[in-house]
């Protein structure tokens, strides 16, 4: 993307605002800090007229600013012509003699060419007045067709990229995908891994106790012979049934906190 240079403003003496991005000029443009007649370039080009930048302000929303200033251009424009066509006319007219029509110099000089071309202008607005047609404003029908061309340039420019957000819109995936693409995550892998590794280490250590008790029990049965099963837990002998099911789970949900951190360390090994 194209990056931009802002000429300062404030008449100070330093180096020009930038290098910017394109996107952040057009939020610029759209909060009011550019504006139409603030002279820009881009990194390896010249200076214009923001105003001038294709598709600045059309992608800004600011197309009624555009409009103001281009007409007050043209008003300026046209006022400047107009004050050189008398100032030419007047030079004109103190000019010793009066040339006929006939007479006007066919040579490539300064003069011979003004007076051709204020003959042929005078000509055509004669035969447009004749022919009930709207007067043409020949002078500015560069400048019309320039900024016919820049019209059709932001035109070309809103379309393509109303274009692009209709088929990224239109590729978006569906709820399936983004759900797929949630669970199988990088981050909910490496959840999924921790607590994993945590229930196993939690089911091991609590089958390991459990089995350990069972074959102890075996080994050593209530005394004198009574019936029901022999509740010994590691470290603490025999005990209740509830109280050793309440050591099994403290020691498991331990044991789970372990495989958790151990998991932890694992990660950070690898991703170093």
């Amino acid at each position: 993307m194209s990056r931009y240079f802002l000429a300062r403003t404030d008449g100070q003496d330093g180096p020009d605002e930038g290098p910017v991005e394109f996107r952040e000029l057009v939020v610029r443009v759209r909060h009011g800090d550019v504006v139409a007649d603030q002279r820009v370039r881009e990194e390896h080009g010249h200076w214009v007229y923001a105003g001038e930048v294709i598709g600045l302000f059309a992608m800004a929303g600011r197309s009624d600013a555009l409009e103001i200033w281009a007409a007050a251009r043209r008003d300026k424009a046209e006022s400047e012509r107009e004050n050189d066509l008398a100032a030419d006319l007047r030079d004109l007219e103190s000019a010793d003699g009066d040339l006929a029509d006939g007479d006007l110099p066919e040579d490539d000089s300064v003069e011979g060419r003004w007076r051709r071309r204020l003959r042929e202008v005078t000509e055509q607005r004669a035969e447009a007045a004749a022919s009930g047609e709207p007067e043409e404003d020949l002078a500015g029908s560069d400048e019309l067709a320039i900024r016919r061309i820049q019209e059709l340039k932001e035109q070309a420019i809103l379309e393509s990229v109303a274009e692009s957000d209709g088929r990224a819109e239109a590729g978006r995936p569906g709820w399936v995908s983004r759900l797929g693409a949630r669970l199988f995550s990088d981050r909910a892998v490496r959840v999924c891994f921790r607590w994993g590794v945590a229930a196993a280490f939690a089911a091991v250590f609590a089958l390991g106790i459990h089995w350990w008790s069972s074959t102890e029990s075996v080994r050593f049965p209530k005394k004198g012979g009574e019936a029901g099963a022999v509740w010994i837990f590691p470290g603490l002998g025999s005990c209740a049934r509830d109280e050793y099911l309440f050591l099994l789970a403290d020691a498991a949900i331990l044991a789970g906190l372990a495989g958790f951190f151990v998991a932890r360390w694992a990660e950070q090994l690898t991703s170093d």
